[in-house]
Formats: C-alpha cells, structure tokens, sequence
C-alpha cells in the first residue's frame, strides 16, 4: 500500500518584495507489499545498450532506474572455499529513461559487461520522496529468476521507520529435496534433476547447468545437495562460505559424503549487492527429507537522515523449520545484503542478514548445514555514528540430530558476513607538508579539505610522523582544534601528530625546525577512517615527503653542530614564567613563546658571555598571566642552534 500526501511550502522571500514562491513536497507511507521489479530482455546486440523490453511496462513518468544483474558465468576455480565475483554481477548500475511505452524502452547508452546477452538483469524503480515513512510491515515478492526481491527507497529530506523491512528467503531459491532412489555411498559432483541420486543444488548468482542442477559440489554460493544415501544440503553462501551438510547414512562404503556449503562470494570492490543463495536439498529415499531454504533478498535505504522509534530491518536467509524424518536435511539460506546510505539516525536500528538455520534430521541421517552471513553495506558516517545501529552477520547454525541437540552428524554452521563501510565516496583532506625550511623556521603541515559539499560528512583519522631530531613540537598531549582533535606525542626521535578532524574541516598544525644531526626531515602521512572503537573502516591515502633543512649554508649533507647552552623554566603560581639560560660559550639571539598554533605570544633578545665567567647565563620573566590554559613552547633561536622547551599553564 502506497499513500502519497502533498503539502504546499513557503520556500523563500526575495529581496524586498512580498512574493512567495510555493514548491510541492511529497510523503509517501509504505506497508504491506511493494513490488519496485520488472523482468529486462536487452533488445540491442551490441553495446552500448539503449533498447530493453521491460515487464510490465513503464509509465511514462518514470525518467529513473536502475539495472541490477542477477545471474551471469563467471569462472569458479574452487569448490571449497571462495569464488571471486566478475562481471555485472551485484552492481548496481544507475539508467536515465528517455522514453518508454508498452513495447520499448529507451535509455541513455549504458555500457554493460561482454556477457551482456546470457546475464539476467532486472529492471528497479526506485520509490524517491522528501519524506518515506514506514510504520508497520514493508515487504515485497521472491526473487522468481526473472525479477523481485528488491526493495529501493529514498527520501530526499527524512527516512521515518517504525516496524520491519523483511525481505528474509526472498532471494535465491534453495535446492529440492531428491526424489526416491539412489542407491548407498553415492558420490556425485554433478546430476541433473531428479535423477534420485542426489539433493538439488540451491541457485547463485551463477547461471546454471541444468546437466549439474544436483550433486554434492555447490552452485558457486548455493549449496550442494546432499549424496546418497540420506546426506544433508549444504548451506547457502553469500559474503559468509554456507556450512557443509551433515555425512550420508553409513549403509555401504565410501562413506561421509555430504552437500558441500555455498562458496564465500568475494567481491573485490566491495560495493556489490549480493542476494543471499539457497540451501543445497536433501536426500531421500522414504519421502520425508527436505528441501533446502532460500536466502535473503536486496534492501537499499537512502536518506540524509533517520528517525523514528524502531525497526528491524531483515535479509536473513531462511530456516529449514521442518525436520526430515529417516532422510537427509535441506541446508539454511544464505544472508541477503543490506545497504543504508544515511549520515546519522536517532532510530534503534537492527540489522539481520544472518543465514539460516539447516534442517533437523534423525539419528545416523545428514542434517543440513548452516547458511553464511550475509553484506552489510553503510557509509562511513553512520558507522561512526552506531550508538543507535545493531548490525548482526552470523553465520546460521547446523542442523541437528532429533532430540539430540549436540549431534551433528558433522553437519557445520555457516561462516559469519561482512560489514563493509562505503569507502569510494569519501575524499580525503589535502596534506601538505613543506619541502625545505632553515634552523629556526615555524613550519606547519596543512590539513585542506578537498570536499565541502559532501551529504555527509565524517570523521577522517590523519597520522602523521615527523622522523629525525630536526623538529620540535608546539603542541603536546591532547588539544582540540576547532571540531578536530590533535595527540602529540615524541619518542625515538620521531614526533607522532594524531588528528581527527572532519572530513569538511581545515586545519594546520605548526612545529619548530630545530637544530639536528641530520639536514633531512622523513614525514611519513596515513590517513584512514575509524570507527568510534578505533578499528579501521577505511583505508585511504599514504605519502612520504623529505624535508630538506639548510644547516648554516650547508643544504642536504650531514652535520653535526652543538647547541652548547642548557635552557630551564619555572612556573609561579601567577602565572609567571621564568627563562634561565647557561651556556659554555657566548651567544645572543631570541627567545620566543608559541601557542599550539604557532602563533608567537612573547619576545626577548637574549645575549651573554661564556662559563666559567660571572656572566655565563641570562634569565628573563614572561608574565602569562593573560594566556588561556593549555601548552606552550619556549624556543631559544641562537646562531649556535635553536632549543625549545614546553610547559603547560
């Protein structure tokens, strides 16, 4: 059911004139069953494509969709753990409509993969509205290979959510159970259907061989039927490999066969939406096994922002709830995938995309495996924000023995999914950190941000290491800079500036270019994304720079000049500093005070004579009195060197 409410707004009041200029917002309510998904023949033989045949046709105002390709061929080097995936497959590819009627559609050229002609793509009509609310239940149909199984909403303003989103076993569909026969210690990689010999296989992302719909290897994610005699399906995969079947009944040799679980789908780009795969069938010969379930389907949520009270939002691969009898046992589905592209939410959100549970089966018979978790996709920004935000990927668990719940049978759980940050959408600051500079220079490394107009923004973690005894900081401990936060912290010749700033925000962080052994400065820069736990989301750039410093004329060799003068402070309860400062030779030069932002608060000429003499040292008093609290640095610039040293007020 779909409501849509239009409400007239004030937008703006130009200049002086009373002239109101009126714009149309729109609130759609969602509950029951939407259906977004339309069956896509490609009319073009040759890419670019711009003709589809879509089912049912469009309306005429549809001017956006999206192309989501189901299945496709694509290389499967292993059967035991992992396939990578290629092609079209799970990406989500965006099309303008130019025209549409009731036999052709026309879009905007789209490049798609070369296998094109063989890959099943469905066609998405987003629901896009200021406001989407969803109050209740929100579903939609099965994934029926053809299309389905999808839901995308979008709000341009507010996402308001109360309920659940379910879309739990409708992806792809699990395999059948076997028919009667097959006689014992059957090992059969590849059947086609209903030979009686073995489960079916549950259906992936991968197009199937109708020659090799059963057996016990998996289908790329979906898991593998079960053997005779009497094995268990193993479960479906997704982003977590699906659990292996529970082993043959013991009648003849060999003995221990089982449906192998769904392959771990492997997506290099990790952006991919991924449908969770079915459970691998059992094998019967008395009529009472049982099929495997299917796995979760797509959920899409975009919205700059998320409220309501609560919601669980679901693509779980489903349960085997019925158990099989003296049979083997349909294998769990596999996790769905879930993405949610919202910079914040004040809604208690629960996540599901676990697989499912395997079958249950009696005593000496396979139960089924466990599916694998499935995808979690969100960007950045809400992950940082997750005080609101439960996010559960399990791995679904086996199945077991009747009335004995400790025996498996060597039936396993699936493996658990993946949370995975949206990493390509965020641009990293700028940091510059100057080339060359001379003893004495207040230098800084600038932190820019390149992008200030993103939706979201988030939080972006810089480490940067200064590397040589060339630098002296002017910051220490924990400061705040604006919104952003600096750590300094030295050791080993190496000065450590951590800083979290927004990825919207600039800053610099100044520092001393002292004397030093050594005319070349290494800064070494890491920049990543970090949970509020600390561990990494994303990881985004790293770059070396070489500071080259001009010791006395002498650029980029390696020197070695004393400071020889010692520098001491004390702090009175007023607030008042005193400098004192010996020395073994002569000197003059200045004394300067730095704020942590390099700012000089205070100046002294300094000057005196060599030790032994009465004369070896000069004190001074800087009265701080009027300085906010925090860390300074005192630095001594001399023709002999430069000596800083920090206190706190």
């Amino acid at each position: 059911m779909i409501r849509i409410v239009h409400t007239m707004a004030i937008l703006a009041t130009l200049i002086a004139a009373a002239v109101c200029m009126h714009a149309q917002t729109t609130s759609i309510r969602l509950r029951d069953t939407i259906d977004q998904c339309r069956d896509v023949k490609i009319l073009d033989r040759e890419l670019p494509v711009d003709s589809l045949r879509v089912t049912p046709a469009l309306s005429a105002r549809v001017v956006k969709a999206f192309l989501l390709c189901m299945t496709s061929t694509f290389p499967v080097d292993d059967d035991t753990t992992s396939v990578t995936i290629s092609g079209d497959v799970g990406r989500l590819l965006p099309i303008t409509i130019l025209r549409s009627d009731s036999m052709l559609t026309v879009i905007e050229s789209k490049d798609l993969d070369a296998q094109f002609l063989t890959n099943t793509y469905q066609l998405i009509t987003p629901l896009v509205a200021d406001t989407i609310i969803v109050d209740s239940f929100l579903t939609t149909r099965p994934w029926n290979g053809a299309s389905g199984g999808v839901i995308i909403l979008e709000a341009r303003h507010t996402m308001q959510l109360t309920g659940t989103i379910d879309l739990s076993g409708l992806g792809y569909s699990g395999g059948a159970r076997s028919a009667n026969g097959g006689s014992c210690g059957v090992v059969q990689a590849c059947d086609p259907p209903l030979s009686g010999r073995t489960g079916g296989k549950g259906l992936s992302p991968l197009r199937q061989d109708p020659a090799c719909a059963s057996g016990h290897r998996p289908w790329a994610s979906g898991g593998g039927g079960g053997d005779a005699h009497n094995a268990g399906g193993g479960g479906g995969g997704n982003a977590g490999r699906g659990g292996r079947g529970g082993d043959q009944y013991r009648c003849s040799d060999p003995i221990g066969m089982y449906g192998v679980g769904g392959l771990r789908m492997f997506d290099p780009e990790q952006q991919r939406l991924i449908a969770g795969s079915g459970g691998g069938g059992g094998h019967q010969n008395n009529s009472v096994a049982t099929d495997g379930a299917a796995g979760g389907g797509i959920i899409i949520l975009r919205a700059p922002r998320i409220i309501g009270d609560s919601v669980r939002i679901s693509a779980r691969g489903r349960d085997v709830n019925t158990a099989a009898g003296n049979d083997g046992a349909g294998g769990g589905g596999g996790g769905g995938s879930v993405c949610i592209e919202a910079c914040s939410t004040s809604c208690r959100i629960l996540v599901d995309v676990s697989g499912g549970r395997g079958g249950t089966a009696v005593a000496g018979h396979g139960p089924g495996g466990g599916g694998g978790g499935g995808r979690f996709l969100a960007l950045p920004a809400l992950l940082q924000d997750s005080r609101n935000l439960r996010i559960r990927v399990d791995g679904g668990a086996a199945g077991t023995i009747t009335n004995q719940p400790n025996d498996r049978n060597g039936a396993r759980q699936g493996d658990p999914g993946l949370i995975t940050p949206i990493c390509n959408d965020v641009v990293a600051h700028n940091i510059r950190v100057p080339g060359s500079a001379s003893v004495g220079d207040t230098l800084s490394i600038a932190i820019t941000a390149r992008d200030t107009s993103s939706l979201c923004e988030c939080l972006i973690s810089h480490t940067v290491r200064l590397a040589g005894a060339g630098v002296g900081p002017l910051s220490s401990g924990m400061q705040l800079v604006g919104l952003s936060s600096l750590m300094t912290s030295t050791g080993n010749g190496t000065i450590t500036f951590d800083v979290q700033a927004p990825s919207r925000s600039s800053l610099t962080i100044p520092f001393l270019c002292v004397l030093s052994m050594d005319t070349t400065i290494q800064a070494i820069t890491e920049s990543t994304i970090r949970s509020t736990l600390g561990a990494t989301l994303c990881e985004l750039d790293e770059d070396t720079t070489l500071i080259a410093v001009d010791v006395c004329g002498r650029s980029r060799r390696q020197v070695v000049v004393s400071a020889p003068f010692r520098m001491k402070s004390h702090t009175s309860p007023t607030r008042q500093v005193a400098i004192e400062l010996e020395s073994a030779t002569s000197a003059q030069g200045i004394i300067r005070v730095y704020d942590v932002l390099g700012n000089v608060l205070a100046e002294h000429v300094i000057a005196w004579t060599s030790w032994p003499n009465a004369s070896n040292s000069c004190s001074m008093i800087f009265d701080g009195a009027a300085w906010p609290p925090g860390t300074y640095l005192i630095a001594a610039h001399t023709i002999q060197g430069t000596r800083t040293i920090s206190i706190r007020l």
